[in-house]
């Protein structure tokens, strides 16, 4: 009867089950020596503490495998001593936190020292969790191969020599943890000819299965890893001391990615460098064997790009997830861009000036594609994010907040130049500061539903919304958003001035789309100390009031916007200043110069009330109330109809004034 001694580490396994990403990790990064007493990698609770007489375990050289970043040394687990019992616990370090729900995986470098195995009936070496459940088996009993397994059972792969003594990377998915409809567990050996071959492809279940050396299945069992789960590295040998083995770069993480390619802030500590992802040779898991771009930059750590002196112009064509950098971890992290230009321009359209833009029938599959250059979801409190110092070209948006951000991000210093849309504010707590946003063919900016506490400060819009088609588009579009606060900005004049509409800013309720009302409208949202240059109309608030669209569910045509404030803004050679078609908003101490309509109060519906309206001495109101009051003048100005309110006389109209002080002239129309 044989008796196997086994010598084992054991941690306690923390993880986040709604978390997308490499949850925990264990590169050995410490001094040569014993492992007793090292606290590094990632998600741990402890420092390593070794029990087992037995046997030691103690940090050696990392291993190496092709261009895989490998940090620091690995762990050596060597058997010294036999004695009777079945299993040792040598080493135990505790983490936090079990994960019960969806897809574990797991992957590790694997080495045989002691290559070739004049025995291998005895000897095994695993990872897995204690009881046992989980396991990775790198060297299986009775064989030269690898097996896997839910529980006590395993299943495995005897027709490829593992233990041949080169260094393989072994990857494991346990699928559907803790749920009795779950599917099979997988192990999949990589040698580095496997692994170039997929680091370059997309990365599915098919190119591993058809990129591996050994390959091995078990049928599903319900198991999950618990808060009081303890992962063990264990070899046994029933027979004779000396057995070891070495491991390295012991990952834990949910999706496929985590485990199998760097991250990365793996490869900038690796290098040491600055952010360079136009070089193909350090990121080359982001890149397919042809140079082009496969894979979307999860910054994971703050990054400032490496200077350069010419525009880097990436070809995304086979960037499948269109995002090419994504912030969604939630720490502190701040791209410091160091005067970088990225253009992701069509080649036809980088010759373009801003004539072309103008004039030239533009469209989104011809021209320009569907890449997103930042998306940003960060959701929970915190500060210190951001992005400064960078220009973006060519993009269908530049930057990208989701529903969710809640993390306050500061983008300042930056370029917004020739993209669909410059930036789509979605979320809170957002801050543009110092910014120029020019050339953007629908808008410099677009706030989204919902999106709340967000500054827009000292920044230059020019030339925004040159494409004809949108017409309540202009160089900010407030869609249904409250309290953001725009001021201190240079709205310039436009360069080629053939647009009747183009406003600073369009500010509105989108009706709903996809069946939905939407929950806010525009409210307190404050427009202060604002420099407008000649445009046909500067700031349109409430601009789709009566229109009729097939999205508005309550067919009632009402753009609603209240208690905004406009106050201290100058326009200058303006031909209407402010446009007002909704109730409840302020206009205080604002300066115009050589302006045909400085405000116009438009009465669509039956009333247009608790406009209040101070420090405007000497200026003009005109009021309108049906159409005949501006169509043959300013008609083309405001790009929809009455449509919905067009029967309503002018005598069944009421339109009411708050003005305490500086009140001004009111004349119809």
């Amino acid at each position: 009867m044989f008796k196997i001694h086994y010598m084992i580490f054991t941690l306690f396994l923390l993880i986040s089950s709604a978390s997308a990403e490499v949850f925990m990790y264990e590169p050995f990064n410490y001094d040569y020596g014993p492992l007793h007493d090292a606290n590094g990698g990632e998600g741990w609770g402890g420092p390593w503490v070794e029990t087992d007489p037995d046997g030691d375990v103690n940090v050696v050289s990392g291993l190496t495998f092709t261009d895989f970043p490998v940090f620091g040394g690995a762990a050596q687990i060597k058997m010294t001593n036999n004695d009777d019992s079945f299993h040792d616990v040598i080493a135990s370090r505790l983490v936090g936190q079990g994960r019960d729900v969806g897809n574990l995986w797991v992957s590790f470098l694997y080495k045989q020292p002691q290559a070739p195995l004049t025995s291998n009936i005895s000897r095994t070496a695993e990872i897995r969790a204690y009881t046992p459940k989980l396991r990775a088996k790198a060297k299986e009993t009775g064989s030269q191969g690898v097996a896997v397994g839910y529980d006590s059972t395993t299943s495995g792969d005897a027709n490829y020599n593992v233990q041949d003594g080169n260094t393989y990377l072994i990857v494991v998915r346990f699928s559907d943890v803790n749920d009795v409809a779950g599917g099979d567990a997988n192990m999949w050996v990589l040698s580095e000819a496997n692994y170039d071959a997929i680091k370059t492809g997309p990365l599915t279940q098919e190119s591993l299965d058809s990129h591996c050396v050994a390959l091995c299945t078990d049928a599903h069992a319900v198991r999950a890893l618990g808060a009081s789960d303890i992962i063990e590295m264990a070899i046994g040998d029933s027979s004779a001391t000396g057995f070891t083995v070495i491991f390295d770069e012991i990952r834990y993480g949910t999706v496929m990615a985590d485990v199998v390619l760097p991250r990365v802030k793996d490869v900038l500590s690796y290098y040491d460098c600055n952010f360079d992802p136009w070089n193909s040779s350090r990121w080359n898991s982001w890149y397919n064997a042809g140079g082009y771009i496969i894979r979307t930059f999860d910054l994971d750590t703050s990054v400032t790009f490496e200077s350069r002196q010419t525009v880097w112009e990436p070809n995304l064509s086979y960037l499948t997830s269109k995002q090419l950098f994504t912030i969604n971890k939630d720490i502190a992290i701040d791209v410091n861009g160091n005067g970088v230009i990225i253009d992701a321009r069509k080649p036809h359209t980088r010759s373009w000036n801003i004539y072309d833009y103008y004039t030239n029938r533009i469209t989104w599959a011809s021209d320009f594609g569907s890449w997103d250059a930042f998306t940003i979801k960060q959701i929970n409190p915190g500060s210190g994010s951001g992005i400064h110092n960078l220009t973006l070209m060519g993009f269908a948006r530049a930057v990208i907040t989701d529903h969710d951000q809640l993390q306050e991000f500061v983008i300042e210093d930056c370029s917004f130049i020739t993209n669909v849309w410059g930036i789509i504010f979605r979320g809170s707590n957002m801050v543009l500061r110092n910014c120029e946003l020019k050339e953007n063919i629908n808008g410099a900016i677009y706030g989204e539903y919902d999106s709340h506490n967000i500054n827009i400060e000292n920044c230059l819009f020019a030339d925004n919304r040159t494409l004809s088609d949108y017409g309540i588009y202009g160089d900010i579009v407030l869609d249904a958003c409250y309290q953001y606060t725009i001021q201190n900005n240079d709205f310039n004049a436009p360069t080629y001035p053939i647009r009747a509409y183009q406003p600073g800013l369009s500010i509105f309720r989108n009706r709903g789309e996809a069946s939905n009302i939407r929950e806010h409208h525009p409210h307190h949202n404050l427009i202060r100390a604002n420099n407008f240059r000649n445009r046909p109309l500067a700031i349109d608030l409430s601009s789709r009031q009566a229109h009729y669209s097939g999205n508005d569910k309550t067919k009632e045509g009402r753009c609603y916007a209240t208690f905004n404030t406009i106050e201290d803004n100058n326009f200058i050679d303006c031909d209407i200043g402010i446009h007002v078609a909704s109730s409840h908003n302020k206009i205080n101490n604002n300066s115009f110069t050589n302006a045909q309509r400085e405000i116009v109060l438009h009465c669509m519906y039956y009333e247009l009330v608790g406009t209040t309206i101070n420090n405007q001495s000497g200026d003009k109101v005109y009021i309108w109330c049906v159409e005949s009051d501006y169509v043959n003048d300013y008609g083309d100005y405001l790009f929809y109809d009455y449509e919905m309110a067009q029967f309503i006389e002018r005598d069944e109209k009421l339109i009411h004034v708050i003005s305490t002080t500086g009140t001004p002239i009111f004349v119809s129309p």
